[in-house]
């Protein structure tokens, strides 16, 4: 599987665990951005992508005697050059495969979800719960109390434009009715103690979850899909592996134009999650209104149905498949 190869990087993909589970990282952020890049190929309204760092189990890439973060290395028995992504990183990395889910929230159902993904963090804990984000940027200060540290939210397009969400620890007059967003089955039954089961059960048409590992790509006319048929469609290696492809193809030599090329940043320079204990608050730095900029996804009352609704979607709360199963107490990502 290490000669099947999808991506390629010029830098190291920092999938660490002292680093996904406490601050914006590039391998949360390139994958975040491949399962947003996916589920938006299904539903063109989904705005903002959330996962848990928990769920990214190594780097891509190698660290050599001296220390030095360094891409992935040439592999000459399978003919895979350096710096190459392939099936073999994609899996190692998102070991437990987690299939994509997207659900609706309101503005303060997304505050409440961000808040949870920051609640754990102190010095010296690595928690699961700590998101991996694309579509949003958000700040918060861990020396507040938990549930009280997100200050600021944005929601980014794809050209940078932000619309504010979130200031003051508040939501903002006027934010945006309803907000989609793709994040993992496994979160959405609860998994790392994710608030979405309680925000699907109080409104579970509003919410509008659908699974798209129950999706057949075929049938979905701009369908992200088609470079990779190791597994199933609709789950995050798949999505990963699809954006490479689409995204960051491997290429005949070093550096080539596509290649990914967004070097890890210490915490001080991170922009989609900025921790106030180490940076200013720039979220709403040249930030529009609420709306502004985006094509935000508005539901009116109930009436909202996604298009693919009626394709059937799994009962709230089902068992986690990768040992998670309900019954056995909390489930979390250790």
């Amino acid at each position: 599987t290490d000669s099947n190869v999808f991506g390629e990087t010029d830098v190291f993909i920092d999938g660490v665990r002292t680093s996904v589970r406490t601050e914006e990282a590039n391998m949360g952020n390139l994958t975040a951005d491949a399962n947003l890049a996916v589920a938006r190929s299904v539903d063109s309204a989904v705005l903002v992508s959330i996962k848990n760092g928990g769920g990214i189990r190594a780097p891509i890439g190698e660290v050599d005697a001296d220390g030095n973060e360094l891409p992935p290395p040439a592999n000459p028995l399978s003919g895979k050059e350096a710096g190459e992504i392939s099936q073999l990183d994609i899996e190692n990395s998102l070991r437990f495969n987690n299939a994509l889910t997207l659900l609706t929230v309101t503005p303060e159902q997304l505050l409440e979800t961000l808040e949870h993904a920051v609640a754990a963090t102190a010095p010296g804990a690595t928690p699961g719960q700590f998101a991996q984000i694309g579509g949003v940027s958000f700040s918060f200060d861990p020396d507040q109390p938990a549930g009280s540290r997100v200050q600021s939210v944005a929601l980014v397009d794809d050209l940078g434009a932000k619309s504010a969400v979130v200031q003051d620890g508040g939501v903002v007059a006027g934010a945006p009715s309803a907000i989609r967003l793709v994040t993992l089955n496994f979160l959405a039954d609860g998994g790392d103690n994710y608030p979405f089961p309680s925000f699907i059960a109080a409104d579970p048409t509003f919410a509008d979850r659908v699974d798209l590992d129950g999706l057949d790509p075929t049938t979905i006319p701009d369908a992200l899909d088609g470079n990779a048929d190791f597994v199933g469609f609709g789950t995050e290696q798949d999505a990963l592996a699809e954006y490479l492809a689409e995204s960051h193809p491997a290429a005949p030599g070093p550096d080539g134009p596509s290649d990914f090329m967004d070097t890890e940043t210490p915490v001080a320079e991170d922009t989609r999650i900025q921790n106030l204990s180490a940076r200013d608050d720039t979220v709403l730095d040249d930030a529009g209104g609420p709306g502004s900029a985006l094509a935000v996804y508005e539901i009116q009352g109930a009436a909202h149905r996604s298009p693919h609704a009626d394709r059937g979607h799994p009962q709230p709360g089902r068992g986690h498949d990768r040992g998670h199963r309900a019954g056995l107490g909390p489930r979390v990502h250790d």
